[in-house]
Order: structure tokens, then sequence, then C-alpha cells
């Protein structure tokens, strides 16, 4: 049985026939949290503002800590905007079989579960493999607000405080 097949009736109406589970879920009010699209709108402000320095900059470490901060920031901000859209609705759908009666008899409700254990279990099988580990790294490494690029400069600077340091060209 694929997801869609699923079906629920909605309490206020004994008469309503069954209704497949994906017009249920889009029949979901969206998540309103006007702090996390600000949010968002902030974490793109600020990759514009990285890629502005990106563009002017010479120097290939330089160069190439802020293409990995650009990038980590990148995927960090599409997690988080996803998170944002469809977070609430897992926790949404599993309220209303649990709670408010949305499906007509525990079977129904049973096979509404069963169904979206069978979802993630099969969203967990593929799990990412190792080529993705820097990916990982660089977009946990945005959301700890660690950026590379100041490492860079800090190192950088440090080293012309030590006396007797190598300094480069």
């Amino acid at each position: 049985m694929d997801l869609g097949t699923i079906t629920w009736i909605d309490a206020t109406s004994s008469m309503t026939p069954p209704k497949p589970l994906t017009e249920f879920v889009g029949s979901l009010d969206p998540q309103t949290d006007v702090s996390g699209h600000d949010g968002i709108q902030s974490m793109v402000r600020e990759i514009k503002s990285l890629q502005a320095v990106l563009d002017v900059t010479t120097d290939i470490g330089e160069r190439c800590a802020l293409e990995e901060d650009i990038t980590g920031k990148i995927l960090w901000t599409c997690h988080c905007g996803l998170r944002f859209s469809v977070g609430h609705i897992p926790a949404k759908v599993l309220y209303s079989i649990l709670k408010e009666d949305k499906v007509y008899d525990v079977m129904n409700r049973i096979s509404f579960l069963e169904e979206i254990s069978k979802v993630f279990k099969d969203a967990l099988a593929a799990l990412p493999s190792d080529d993705h580990t820097h990916l990982r790294r660089i977009m946990a490494d945005a959301e700890a607000g660690t950026s590379k690029h100041q490492q860079l400069f800090d190192a950088r600077t440090q080293e012309l405080r030590i006396p007797g340091a190598i300094r480069e060209g």
C-alpha cells in the first residue's frame, strides 16, 4: 500500500468519504513562525556579503576558505528552510492520528502509523555515503558559526605576532 492510498475521515462528519493521506497532510496549516523566516533572510544576506568579499579576494588561501564558508552557509540555510517549511508536519500528522480522532477506527490508526513508520525506515535505509563527509562537516561549521576565513585570518595575524616566524612573500 503506498502512502497516497491511506485514508482518513473527518471527525466532524460521519458521512465524509475516505480521503487520501496526502490530501489530509495538505489540509494542515503551514507553520507561521515569522522569526524563522527572518532568520532565513538574514542567512541569505550573510551569504551575499561573503560572496561580495570572495569576488574581490585574490589570495588563493582566502578564496578557498571563503568558498568553504559560503558552501556551508548555503547548505545550512537550505536545511533550516526545509525544517521551517515542513518540519512541523510529522508532529501534526501524528497528533491528529492519535489525539483528534481524524481516522475512524483503531485499525486505521494502526495502519496510518505503520505506513508512516515504513516511510521513515525507507528514508533512513540509504544513509549518506562517506563521500559527503566534507559537506556535512562544512555544514556543521556553518551551524556552529565557525568561519574558515576567520580562522585563516586569525592564524595569519598570530603568525605576524610571533618573533622569528617565517612569513610568506
